[in-house]
């Protein structure tokens, strides 16, 4: 059975190795990526290794400065949701100008979902777990930039827009690439 939760300090190992085997062979810039595209700015980033941004990311989960929320089945992780304060995530200069206060503000990078478990319906839980979580965690506004055109699976990391529009989200930009949308939790 499948169970969503906050990651745990202790879990960076195993977030790892579901980086590792999510199923993104086929792009090997995403499957080494650690969700370090947002919490580096993009000279270090292009400049990193593999297995930089692999310490960075067992780094950030131990000292909690990586947030997320994780599906478990059984003993594996086999989903993951990036949803960080703004404030932390260095490569959103742009929509941090967009808010009013980015340390209340959360934003949801990406999902990365095992290829075998696709298509489930697991990003929208992870999304509902997350904005519950948030919310009882202070949090007054939550964003998101999905793909706003039809796209393979891999383009879609950041979720659907159909997946955002569902739990409430409105556009505050849209662009021809991705959309920027908002979600107020107060």
């Amino acid at each position: 059975m499948l169970e969503v939760r906050k990651l745990k300090n202790d879990q960076g190992s195993a977030l790892l190795s579901h980086y590792k085997t999510a199923g993104y062979k086929h792009q090997s810039g995403w499957q080494t990526c650690y969700c370090q595209f947002y919490m580096m700015p993009a000279e270090q980033f292009n400049a990193s290794t593999a297995k930089e941004r692999e310490t960075a990311l067992l780094a950030e989960v131990e000292d909690g400065s990586m947030q997320g929320y994780i599906a478990m089945d059984d003993v594996k992780i086999v989903g993951w949701c990036l949803a960080n304060q703004l404030g932390v995530l260095v490569r959103k200069p742009r929509i941090h100008a967009l808010v009013d206060d980015p340390e209340k503000t959360a934003y949801i990078g990406c999902f990365v979902v095992n290829h075998a478990y696709r298509n489930q319906g697991l990003a929208t839980r992870l999304l509902a777990f997350a904005l519950e979580d948030l919310r009882s965690q202070g949090y007054r506004q939550v964003l998101a930039k999905p793909n706003a055109g039809a796209a393979s699976h891999e383009r879609m990391y950041a979720g659907t827009p159909s997946m955002y529009e569902k739990a409430g989200f409105t556009k505050l930009e849209n662009k021809a690439y991705r959309n920027l949308v908002s979600l107020m939790l107060v």
